[in-house]
């Protein structure tokens, strides 16, 4: 089950990847690699609007999924 190998427990995460299958990518191990009060500075401006550094992130993990979904 993608799920529980993508470590998404709750509800609704596990209704998204139901839908979404191999189109859902949990970016939680990106922005919260070391889950310091620190990082969470670095990469939110505010608990929910990435910084420079957050955007990059999301942007350097999305590309692999979006590449093999377009067959690049």
């Amino acid at each position: 089950h993608m799920a529980t190998h993508l470590g998404i427990q709750g509800r609704l995460e596990a209704a998204l990847v139901e839908a979404g299958g191999d189109r859902v990518v949990d970016l939680r191990p990106v922005l919260r690699a070391d889950g310091t009060g620190e990082e969470a500075k670095r990469l939110f401006l505010d608990h929910c609007h990435p910084t420079s550094e957050g955007h990059a992130r999301i942007a350097a993990a999305l590309l692999p999924p979006l590449e093999r979904a377009l067959g690049l």
